[in-house]
């Protein structure tokens, strides 16, 4: 603690939800001073900070911070900051209502994509009345790539409604209902098995542009992709083209390599891509602040934070 008798948090967001956050934190942890970038007082009674897309001259201010705390799920909004200290815990985001949020993003998507509703609203402007076939959940595999905390719940939620779900990972998963591939290796099996390929895996540098042109050849011809995990894990000149030639039939696209998409982007105007921006999972100040309260007690007591990731994984 620094030298007043409370902990002090620095926030840094976006300066839309400044006031939600203070009142979560007002309400959950009152003895925790909170500041907001850039009005910080004395930089050196800072102790923790709550981040999004940090300015570099923030850190170059902060001596005595003592814990980095993101304010998503993943971390790469932070390692691009090239000030950021390599000694001090980075905790990435783990949020109930983020990971509900995907989910039910995700499964919007798997079932819109099921039930033809994008056939159904072309047919709507035509003022056509047509039945269409479908697929039942059953016959449709929907792999998730990137089984963590998000990528599982997206997957449960799947199989409660019929689908067939398979999961790749970096490290080996073992999970009821769901099957499991692990490594470069079952990479292949993983996406020719695939009918909706959904991906959940965070930006790193073994992650980064991982769906490339050889990737999306892999995936069945017709296959569609939804990616709420981070724009740098695909090569979106090479997705473009898979979705032109009618290999890949559709895309839905929360997040991208830049953002917001830049207007003379051309996913703009492609039928067959989706875009939303980054809404897909958003934290919830009233619940994510109890997340960081069950944090700072651990790191009061020096005991392991949840939730703290190897930076060295995303350079």
């Amino acid at each position: 603690m620094n030298r007043h008798s409370k902990y002090v948090m620095l926030i840094k967001i976006d300066g839309k939800r400044d006031h939600e956050w203070n009142e979560a934190f007002a309400q959950t942890i009152p003895d925790l001073e909170i500041r907001i970038w850039p009005f910080i007082n004395d930089p050196s009674e800072i102790d923790f900070a709550l981040l999004w897309h940090p300015p570099e001259d923030l850190f170059r201010s902060i001596q005595n911070l003592k814990v980095i705390f993101s304010v998503g799920a993943g971390v790469d909004h932070l390692t691009q900051c090239t000030t950021l200290p390599s000694k001090i815990p980075i905790i990435r985001m783990i949020d109930p209502s983020l990971k509900k949020g995907v989910a039910e993003y995700v499964l919007y998507h798997v079932l819109r994509i099921q039930r033809r509703m994008n056939d159904y609203m072309k047919h709507q402007l035509e003022k056509q009345w047509q039945r269409l076939d479908h697929q039942e959940a059953s016959q449709i595999s929907v792999g998730i790539m990137g089984v963590g905390e998000i990528g599982l719940a997206v997957a449960l939620q799947l199989v409660a409604l019929g689908y067939k779900v398979c999961g790749w990972s970096q490290t080996s998963k073992v999970f009821d209902s769901i099957d499991t591939y692990v490594g470069l290796n079952d990479l292949p099996s993983f996406l020719a098995s695939a009918n909706i390929l959904v991906i959940v895996l965070p930006l790193t540098s073994s992650t980064r542009d991982i769906i490339n042109a050889d990737k999306l050849l892999m995936l069945p011809r017709g296959s569609h992709l939804i990616n709420v995990g981070r724009g740098g894990l695909i090569v979106e000149d090479e997705l473009l083209a898979f979705i032109k030639s009618g290999h890949i039939a559709s895309a839905a696209l929360d997040v991208f390599k830049s953002e917001p998409l830049r207007e003379s982007h051309e996913f703009w105007i492609n039928d067959n891509i989706f875009i939303t921006p980054h809404i897909a999972g958003v934290t919830n100040p009233l619940t994510a602040v109890k997340f960081i309260l069950s944090n700072i007690a651990r790191f009061k007591l020096g005991v392991k934070m949840i939730g703290e990731v190897n930076i060295e994984d995303y350079r």
